[in-house]
């Protein structure tokens, strides 16, 4: 049945499954869950992929790593129906009974509130969207442990790029993961050179971009140690050619 409003619960802040997810997806499982209020995932119309893909915005592809990101954390089936729907929503929800009581409930509210003065309201205002983008701007898990491994650099590491870049690579298939993997590997090169804490410290934002520095392998330079056991090698090998022993 559909409805115009189901139950969003606090806690999916901390949420574990949603915080699993890049910033993307998590909205994209939250317009999931307005299809299924809406009744569009339990429509009989065929193609139900292109339905979700049109209202998502993704291409058919893009939908089908999607459908894969949030099978894996538990978030949805195979036809893309919520996990637990059911034990979240409830059929009392629809009934007019409760519809009448809701309106006679927030009618009495309203006239409460023609007390309240213009800076109160202001105030709380203010509050709502300083606590709003506080929730949207939580991180997830994996963010902090990229950031604590990443070679310092001098200048903006450009966080903000950052992030936005590495929601492009996850759209692409690549997993947070390879990021600190890379982010680790390349650490230890810039440590290896001398480079940490200057400018030639790739900017986070180019680390993660189009161009993927984080799936190279960084190999470490030969120390001055190993440069000159190579020397000698190379020596000895010389001289035993040029005498005739090899």
């Amino acid at each position: 049945m559909a409805r115009p409003w189901f139950r969003m619960y606090a806690e999916a802040v901390d949420d574990e499954k949603l915080r699993l997810l890049a910033f993307e997806d998590r909205w994209h499982f939250v317009a999931i869950l307005c299809l299924k209020c809406q009744g569009s995932l339990d429509s009989d119309a065929p193609h139900l992929d292109r339905r979700v893909a049109l209202k998502l915005g993704l291409q058919l592809p893009q939908l089908d790593e999607l459908k894969r990101r949030l099978m894996d954390v538990g978030l949805v089936t195979e036809e893309w129906q919520p996990v637990k729907w059911a034990d979240r929503q409830f059929e009392s929800d629809a009934s007019a009974e409760r519809t009448r009581a809701w309106r006679e409930r927030n009618s009495k509210k309203r006239h409460r509130d023609v007390t309240v003065t213009a800076q109160d309201t202001d105030t709380d205002t203010e509050q709502n969207r300083t606590e709003k983008k506080t929730t949207a701007a939580a991180p997830p898990a994996w963010v902090a442990d990229f950031q604590a491994i990443y070679p310092k650099r001098a200048g903006d590491p450009n966080w903000r790029g950052a992030w936005k870049a590495a929601n492009a690579r996850i759209l692409e298939g690549y997993s947070p993961a390879e990021f600190i993997e890379g982010a680790r590997r390349y650490a230890a090169y810039c440590k290896a050179t001398g480079k940490v804490g200057q400018e030639t410290v790739q900017q986070a934002s180019r680390f993660l971009g189009p161009s993927k520095p984080f799936l190279l392998p960084w190999d470490l330079p030969a120390t001055k140690a190993q440069q000159q056991q190579d020397a000698n090698i190379d020596a000895g090998l010389t001289w035993l050619r040029q005498s005739g022993a090899a």
